[in-house]
């Protein structure tokens, strides 16, 4: 059984490969696939989702859109860490880190330079295209993005 870590060591609190290993081992214990949504100059973008079948209403979860704001991304960990049984019953699509560069520059601005939260109604923008795309395909009854 997964066993929720209430702190953070804080040479990791900018680490978005640790953060990710964490989702990751997360996603295992609570049946949730686990998919590369883009890559951004050799950086994933995580996307986990639950594998419950249709009509179940999704829950939208996002964090790390600024990655100065990493509060917010280990805070979607250490909340998903303690709620496996929800997250094996209902239905999730939840990205946990959308700017893992920002994260690990302690920015607000991704690789290219760019804050993302000014681009996601660009669809030929390399991440926000495809998040809308992915979107739009599975509308959330309810969304929560994490700052």
């Amino acid at each position: 059984m997964l066993q929720p870590v209430s702190f953070l060591p804080l040479h990791q609190a900018h680490d978005p490969r640790a953060l990710m290993a964490r989702w990751r081992l997360l996603a295992r214990a609570a049946g949730l696939q686990v998919r590369t949504l883009v890559t951004m100059e050799g950086e994933p973008v995580l996307c986990l989702q639950s594998r419950r079948a249709k009509p179940a209403p999704l829950v939208y979860l996002s964090a790390g859109v600024h990655g100065d704001e990493v509060g917010a991304a280990w805070g979607l960990l250490f909340w998903a860490e303690k709620h496996l049984e929800k997250l094996r019953a209902e239905r999730f699509l939840i990205f946990p880190c959308l700017n893992p560069h920002g994260l690990r520059a302690n920015t607000r601005l991704d690789q290219r330079g760019l804050d993302i939260n000014r681009r996601f109604h660009l669809p030929e923008d390399p991440l926000s295209g495809p998040w809308s795309r992915l979107i739009a395909e599975n509308p959330p009854a309810l969304g929560l993005c994490l700052h």
